[in-house]
């Protein structure tokens, strides 16, 4: 997995906290924006003429923009995506090759239901980082591992099983989907959404340990949160076995329980109590599932497993 790009909070945070969380130096991971566009520009147009907008002088001063972007800020950008046509690989390769015309060296994106003669292509022209998208895009998680796992069978070939090349997963916040592929590195907001709708992530123990071979609990703790007066949906209504398990991940997270006046008002600094400890506490749930997994790389067994074990 790559490293977790730890965004600046715009809330403080107790120095006692903010000293055990690593400043992110570089690991920036630059989108080109090409899910908005395609958004914006075929499914809110239906499909029928907006790839039209693919060949338009706007399409390629956006282009433009994004590439003079690069140039200006490159010291700083560690990768940088493609600006990628979803669901038209050859517009997508005409723009890898535009890109790198003009002295750039992007990462290539191939999407759901591509064909693999895409990905024979990229690996015959030596590209050895590539991006698969998809989910977002009008696909459903079933879908996506049946396309997966014959794009890591063709990545992954026997007998070593290990991937040949790095691969990039964009918008993996399906819990499945990142534990299952060896993915180099995946990107997800699910930390920052879960955070600001009252929630926090917190694995399941077996055997007196954590762990993050399965889904894990997506439990509501803000004080504020509607869901905090129903039974079994809140840490104000679990069982108090319950309660004493997600006290013992914070505990091992370094994250405090916090609490809150009668109004509502925080008075202590927690994840009940604060949407950024909320967040922070979502992001080490992360690091903690980075640190779990086996060092990159490791082998695709085929499409009947479940994940990496």
């Amino acid at each position: 997995m790559g490293k977790i790009i730890r965004r600046r909070s715009t809330h403080s945070i107790p120095t006692t906290l903010s000293s055990t969380i690593e400043p992110c130096i570089g690991c920036l991971f630059l989108d080109s924006g090409a899910h908005s566009l395609y958004t914006k520009q075929v499914i809110k147009k239906k499909h029928a003429k907006g790839y039209d907008f693919y060949e338009s002088a706007e399409f390629y001063a956006y282009v433009d923009d994004y590439i003079e972007f690069i140039k200006k800020h490159k010291q700083a950008i560690d990768h940088f995506v493609n600006v990628d046509v979803i669901f038209n690989p050859e517009k997508s390769w005409e723009m890898l090759k535009y890109m790198e015309k003009a002295g750039l060296k992007p990462l290539p994106v191939i999407h759901w239901g591509t064909d693999l003669k895409w990905i024979k292509k990229h690996l015959d022209a030596g590209y050895d980082f590539i991006g698969l998208g998809g989910l977002g895009q009008e696909v459903s998680v079933a879908q996506y591992h049946e396309w997966a796992d014959k794009v890591y069978e063709y990545l992954c070939p026997k007998p070593s099983c290990l991937p040949i090349v790095k691969t990039h997963g964009f918008a993996m916040t399906a819990y499945e989907l990142m534990i299952k592929w060896p993915w180099f590195s995946v990107d997800s907001a699910s930390w920052v959404k879960a955070g600001g709708f009252g929630q926090i992530f917190v694995p399941h123990k077996r055997g007196g340990k954590f762990t993050f071979g399965v889904k894990p609990y997506n439990i509501s703790v803000s004080a504020e949160s509607p869901s905090k007066s129903q039974k079994g949906k809140h840490v104000y209504t679990i069982s108090k076995g319950e309660l004493k398990v997600v006290k013992e991940w914070l505990e091992q997270i370094d994250m405090p329980y916090g609490s809150v006046d009668k109004d509502g008002e925080e008075v202590e600094y927690g994840v009940t109590s604060n949407h950024a400890a909320r967040k922070i506490a979502n992001l080490k749930f992360f690091q903690g599932l980075i640190d779990w997994l086996p060092k990159w790389p490791w082998p695709f067994r085929g499409s009947s497993q479940k994940g990496f074990f």
